[in-house]
């Protein structure tokens, strides 16, 4: 007895042309055929493009394409490891994570903090809005200075760093003077690298409002462009501003940020160029206090949208621009360099419950005595690199040599006067 079966052919066609198109067709057509008969299916084919992914997958260099993220988009599979070059993290001997933009856009990250968060090995030693993010790796503090802008210390604002303009964030767990060198305040605990964001091979703008808590409100613009034959040059702009209560009761935070990123990727040569400017104006921002070391049990503890300093202010100034090349001499040897300046200031009434002849901190009942410092502060910094690059083949294996020299100068000057308020 013969027996009558229905096959489905099918086709399955899919198509990502950059970040906003998306094409999914599904034909199918009805045959029948008896049970002996063999039925031969179309060819599956599958088809992406990378155009609107920007920095993509290709090359091994700082101003090359980015790793590929990782399946979810909010980690990469690999980042620079200074001497050793740009690696997948399943080749890496060390442990890493490399958050990027699609984290920062989920988790709607104001500051670098917010993302590095996210691993269980850091920790931030300073609430949120108060006077700085400083970070612990591994139970080690890493400072501002140590933090890298596209392998240059000394870069980044000294309170914090705003999250508009990066690309991605790479976190290196351990020590890596080895590879980085070692970093100006001398962190063991681990190393953070910013990389800043370039334009993308197709045009775009995105307007995104913004508001927190209370009353604070904001508009962050992000847009890019290439142009050139093969779209060699590009730019592209994230700009922020905001104001408004935010997290302590009738405090304002107040925020522009404007960074301008211009590059130019031609087959051998490729530069860029990062300006940025964060300028913050915060009344009220949240303190710090510590308990004392003898108090038989822990105080209540208070509101936490309550500001037991009234009348604190804290204003902070920030420029940068930084500079970077990178030339192919040959396919296996590049050279390279950097250089960049930062200036920054401070100005701030600094609170502190360390008052000379009293227990410092808060005792049991929740009561303390502080004094009123009036702090100002200006530094500027000097960092740059240069190097090279080396690829050669030894059997399986494929090394990468880098000598290199980095250097950074720094200079400022501190004005400190205290005044006791009892």
């Amino acid at each position: 007895m013969r027996k009558r079966v229905s096959t489905l052919a099918t086709t399955l066609s899919y198509s990502a042309i950059g970040a906003a198109s998306l094409g999914l067709a599904w034909m199918g057509s009805s045959s029948s055929a008896w049970a002996q008969t063999a039925v031969r299916l179309d060819e599956l084919s599958v088809e992406a493009s990378s155009g609107a992914a920007g920095r993509g997958s290709s090359g091994s260099g700082r101003l090359r394409d980015l790793p590929p993220p990782y399946a979810g988009g909010q980690v990469a599979r690999g980042g620079s490891l200074g001497i050793l070059g740009t690696r997948d993290v399943l080749n890496t001997p060390f442990s890493t994570v490399n958050f990027t933009q699609q984290v920062i856009q989920d988790q709607q990250a104001r500051t670098v903090a917010d993302t590095l968060i996210n691993d269980s090995s850091v920790r931030l030693t300073t609430g949120s809005n108060g006077f700085d993010d400083t970070f612990q790796i591994r139970g080690f503090p890493v400072q501002s200075q140590d933090v890298g802008l596209n392998g240059l210390y000394g870069l980044v604002p000294s309170n914090r760093v705003a999250a508009q303009y990066i690309e991605r964030i790479e976190l290196l767990k351990g020590p890596g003077a080895f590879m980085y060198g070692i970093p100006p305040g001398g962190s063991v605990g681990g190393s953070i690298n910013i990389v800043t964001k370039r334009a993308l091979d197709i045009p775009f703008v995105r307007v995104t409002p913004q508001f927190i808590s209370d009353g604070n409100f904001g508009v962050h613009v992000d847009a890019g462009t290439r142009a050139g034959e093969n779209k060699e040059w590009g730019i592209r702009f994230n700009g922020l501003g905001r104001t408004g209560e935010a997290s302590i009761d009738n405090g304002n935070l107040q925020s522009g940020i404007g960074a301008l990123s211009l590059d130019y990727r031609g087959e051998r040569l490729r530069w860029a160029l990062d300006v940025i400017s964060q300028n913050e104006d915060t009344k009220n921002f949240r303190p710090q206090l510590s308990l004392q070391s003898d108090i038989p049990f822990i105080p209540r503890p208070p509101d936490a949208r309550g500001n037991w300093f009234p009348g604190t202010l804290l204003k902070q100034r920030d420029n940068t621009v930084a500079s970077f090349v990178e030339y192919d001499l040959t396919d296996w040897l590049t050279a390279y360099g950097g250089i960049g300046y930062r200036a920054g200031s401070n100005q701030q009434t600094f609170p502190d419950t360390r008052v000379f002849g009293y227990s410092n901190g808060v005792d049991a009942l929740g009561n303390f005595r502080l004094i009123n410092a009036f702090y100002d502060s200006e530094s500027s910094t000097i960092s740059g690199n240069a190097g090279m690059k080396a690829r050669f083949d030894t059997g399986s294996h494929q090394p990468l040599a880098e000598p290199r020299l980095h250097r950074v100068q720094s200079g400022g000057r501190l004005r400190l006067c205290v005044e006791h308020t009892g």
